[in-house]
């Protein structure tokens, strides 16, 4: 009850805040520019580096970067909080040597602190312990991720299960793909073959993402003079190859690979770094994904590898580097249409060498993205400080308690304002890399976000309401908190309405909701000043799951203008009415 209160005094908030209708900000005021700070790592070297991950390892605040070198040793550079680097790889105990390739930050002991694998080509691979004191004690081969004879390209960590232990995906070049699944007990099983996901083929890059919206992690992987493969988590420990029927197969030379939703329609989108023209695919939210490369303008004609999107001047926006292994790198500035421009140059990061991977993170903890580059061939990395904007922000770090510790797979739903974003806390991707744990936002000329929806892969849901723009918060999750069921699978013990799909939409939205008795049930819409836009259903119905579907048209048949609606639904019960209220947003 206290929880239903809280939702509604808030909707009602928001139906004042909405009464004169605002618009996002979309552009600030002048240009954001970068500063190569790559004198900052100390000492700075020239080696082949190839995978790089971003994260806060000794707790303190302050992200510090993995740095994977080809044959050499791999570096970490502590952040001392003051905009300077110290390699301490060999004191910390994880300057390993070895043909290394990818890397990635998890918890997955769920103590605390942030612990490291490491892929080599061939192996051993390495797992790296955190033992809390700033060292580190590999333990790869007693967990049974060692693999010496595996060729490990990237590795990614998600939580397939949603069981609270984070799993490992590794992706072998010519041999058998591995996931690790975790057992709580300080050793993996490979499971790749009884899940479904043992692709053999040339593994490059892989990343897990909801992109179903279904509360479970889906994985792709990309190949080297091969198909791609998208796999579907069935929810039950396995997974369905849906590559053809999703449209993101065919024979190519990919290397790098980036989930991100750059046209906040509320699903994520794919994109995919090739030897040749690079592809982005368009979420339809239906299962499928439309290539949409030509319109968006960001094909490219390069050797791409490492692919990162990052919000990097605030306007709320996903924008898009892209690490080329010959000719320039290119960083795509999202022209909020759909379309992309090449901003390289202009913006000051500039390039030429051979470049691998890629990773986005504030390491000055100034609310604006910075970008780390790894430069192959003896060739020197490049570490961009971003000079900022005038743009607000809001950085969130997730702490998991029933889900996994570093909040790996969560979904975070920001709405702002007309526009609703949405990020997942990622175990790796782009080629061989991660970008920093915590997620960051870019809110235009917005200085508050309206509700923050958290959404762990425990299923529990953590809501928070007028957050405060430029801040950093810490959301940990709450395990009395609201568990979102799904109605397909659960019998209902009350009436419950559920988020509507796809939100935003175009053309039409579905609204499911239970009942666990019969009743006397009204469905309406409103519009953001509180006016009834349209009665949906208004009958005495039966116990079960209901789905309505909305057109966006009002009483007349009229089409409503875009914006922000609340759905609210009436149960009458013989103790009373039970009311539960949503919004969403139509777009046209």
């Amino acid at each position: 009850m206290g929880n239903e209160m809280s939702v509604m005094r808030h909707l009602t908030e928001l139906f004042v805040s909405f009464a004169i209708p605002m618009f996002f900000g979309t552009i600030g005021f002048g240009q954001t520019f970068f500063t190569e700070a790559s004198d900052s790592l100390n000492p700075k070297y020239q080696r082949c580096s190839v995978g790089v991950a971003w994260g806060d390892y000794d707790n303190d605040g302050n992200l510090d970067i993995y740095v994977v070198n080809l044959g050499q040793a791999n570096s970490l550079y502590k952040n001392n909080g003051r905009g300077a680097f110290r390699d301490i790889a060999s004191d910390a105990g994880v300057d390993d040597s070895g043909d290394g390739v990818g890397c990635a930050w998890a918890d997955f002991d769920n103590d605390g602190d942030l612990d490291l694998f490491v892929s080599n080509r061939p192996g051993p691979n390495r797992l790296y312990r955190n033992n809390g004191d700033s060292t580190f004690t590999d333990i790869a081969d007693s967990a049974g991720l060692s693999d010496p004879s595996g060729n490990g390209e990237s590795v990614a960590w998600a939580d397939y299960d949603n069981d609270g232990l984070i799993d490992l995906y590794m992706v072998n070049y010519f041999q058998p793909n591995r996931l690790y699944a975790n057992n709580g007990d300080g050793t993996f099983r490979d499971i790749a073959d009884s899940a479904g996901v043992g692709d053999v083929g040339r593994g490059e890059g892989v990343a897990w993402a909801d992109f179903d919206n279904d509360g479970d992690q889906d994985v792709l992987v990309v190949n080297y003079g091969g198909s791609n493969v998208l796999y579907s988590n069935n929810g039950d420990g396995t997974f369905g190859d849906i590559t053809d029927s999703a449209g993101v197969g065919g024979i190519a030379n990919s290397l790098g690979i980036a989930w991100g939703d750059y046209d906040n329609d509320g699903d994520l989108d794919l994109y995919v770094a090739q030897a040749g023209s690079n592809i982005l695919y368009a979420n339809r939210a239906d299962g499928t994904f439309e290539d949409v490369t030509s319109i968006a303008g960001i094909g490219g004609n390069s050797w791409s590898l490492g692919t990162a999107w990052g919000d990097y001047d605030n306007d709320g926006w996903l924008d898009l580097y892209v690490a080329n292994h010959m000719g320039e790198d290119d960083l795509y500035l999202n022209n909020t249409d759909g379309t992309f421009t090449v901003v390289t140059d202009t913006v000051g990061m500039s390039n030429p060498a051979n470049a691998r991977g890629c990773a986005w993170a504030d390491y000055d903890n100034d609310g604006d993205l910075d970008l780390f580059v790894a430069n192959h061939d003896y060739q020197f990395d490049m570490l961009y400080r971003n000079e900022g904007s005038t743009n607000h922000w809001l950085v969130v770090k997730t702490v998991g308690t029933t889900s996994n510790s570093a909040g790996i797979g969560t979904r975070l739903e920001v709405r702002a304002q007309a526009t609703k974003m949405v990020r997942e806390v990622s175990g790796g991707s782009g080629f061989a890399s991660q970008n920093s744990l915590p997620v960051e936002f870019g809110l235009g000329m917005c200085t508050e976000v309206d509700t923050l929806i958290v959404k762990w892969p425990s299923g529990i849901v953590d809501s928070l309401f007028s957050v405060e723009a430029d801040t950093t918060i810490t959301v940990t999750e709450v395990a009395t908190g609201v568990k979102e069921e799904d109605p397909e699978t659960t019998s209902p013990k009350d009436c419950m309405i559920y988020d509507n799909y796809p939100d935003p939409f175009y053309l039409q939205t579905t609204i499911r909701y239970s009942l666990a008795e019969d009743s006397k049930v009204t469905l309406r819409v409103y519009n953001i000043v509180g006016q009834q836009v349209r009665m949906l259903v208004d009958e005495f119905q039966r116990s079960g799951i209901h789905r309505v579907i909305w057109d966006g048209r009002g009483k007349s048949g009229e089409r409503v203008p875009s914006g922000i609606y609340f759905y609210r639904l009436a149960v009458e019960k013989n103790d009373g009415t039970s009311v539960r209220t949503k919004t969403m947003l139509f777009l046209h």
